[in-house]
């Protein structure tokens, strides 16, 4: 299930990647959608595995803080997820953290273009 949350992630990733307009994939896909009445197939991708939709939510709020360097985002840090997890009073074992860990892995990738 893991993988499924990997692969449900780079679409979610590809779809909110901003194009040179200042819009994000998913909002030219939405727009195209609403002009054609056709839902785009490219809106259309994995998943979210139902056991996993706790961990995607968690990593969602990590990212939303993450810092960014003069190159861009940085790797979410160890200290970072535990740091979160006391303040917001969540329990993770260390699968849940390899599994944020994966997802922070994918995200930055996907920025790089890899």
């Amino acid at each position: 299930q893991v993988e499924q949350l990997i692969e449900f992630a780079r679409h979610q990733f590809e779809l909110g990647e901003r194009q040179k307009d200042g819009a994000t994939n998913r909002e030219h896909l939405e727009s195209i959608w609403r002009q054609k009445g056709v839902k785009p197939v490219e809106l259309c991708g994995p998943e979210c595995p139902p056991s996993m939709i706790g961990h995607w939510q968690w990593f969602v709020r990590l990212n939303g803080r993450r810092q960014h360097g003069m190159n861009g985002p940085m790797p979410l840090t160890f200290t970072e997820i535990r740091n979160w997890k006391e303040l917001m009073d969540v329990e993770l074992t260390p699968f849940d953290v390899e599994v944020i860990i994966a997802l922070d892995d994918v995200a930055l990738n996907q920025k790089e273009g890899k």
